[in-house]
């Protein structure tokens, strides 16, 4: 997820022009880019929601193997 908002917004950056009928399916990542930072405010955001996320799973898993 951080990579595609990462990505998304350096490709905004540079004046990419956004095509519609782009198919994300058929394009193969380049393992070997990562796209750069974003803002600071921003990089906290995407850190904060994978912790949250994180706990979420966490807690899920946790009340699934109490039920059985």
């Amino acid at each position: 997820m951080a990579y595609s908002i990462r990505t998304k917004l350096f490709l905004d950056s540079i004046g990419l022009p956004t095509n519609q009928e782009y198919e994300k399916q058929i394009y193969v990542k380049n393992r070997s880019w990562n796209p750069p930072p974003v803002s600071l405010f921003l990089e906290n955001k995407i850190t904060e929601f994978k912790k949250e996320l994180k706990k979420s799973q966490t807690t899920l898993l946790k009340s699934s193997t109490e039920l059985t």
